[in-house]
């Protein structure tokens, strides 16, 4: 996968993963920033509702230490981490309920696919998009064909 290394906050993540579904014809339903709690991203397209948790790949944060710089790999690592949880434990909290899907979006840079790969058939198996988005572009992965299709889009 190619990457780009110009570094993108959570902030920008969750406006450009906003930008493209809206072109896929989904409805922003809410969105939080760094400095609010809750889902990140939901949307809805017909019945369905997708519930998307997102990450950086620098601090939103303007004046910490780590504002403008790359995250180490190890600090990847934490976001990609919390990213998957907050993931699964969604899943987990809308189980029993119709017409859901959950999704992470991460910034498109070396230590999140990394990191993704290697549980990536596993993110595949619980049913989660991934969402690989820097200043150009947003990569959907869809972990199956019904999700594909739901989502409808081309990359």
């Amino acid at each position: 996968m190619e990457t780009y290394e110009r570094l993108i906050t959570e902030n920008e993540v969750i406006r450009l993963v906003i930008l493209k579904l809206e072109c896929l014809n989904f409805e922003l339903i809410s969105k939080c920033n760094t400095s609010q709690t809750g889902i990140d991203i939901v949307l809805k397209k017909g019945n369905y509702r997708l519930l998307i948790e997102a990450k950086g790949a620098t601090s939103s944060k303007k004046g910490t230490p780590k504002y403008g710089q790359p995250f180490t790999k190890s600090q990847a690592l934490v976001h990609t981490s919390v990213a998957i949880y907050t993931a699964m434990d969604l899943i987990t909290r809308h189980q029993g309920e119709d017409n859901y899907i959950v999704g992470i979006a991460l910034p498109l840079e070396k230590n999140s696919i990394e990191h993704v790969e290697k549980v990536k058939h596993v993110l595949s198996k619980l049913g989660i998009v991934i969402f690989w988005v820097n200043n150009e572009k947003v990569i959907i992965e869809a972990p199956n064909q019904e999700i594909d299709l739901i989502l409808n889009y081309s990359s």
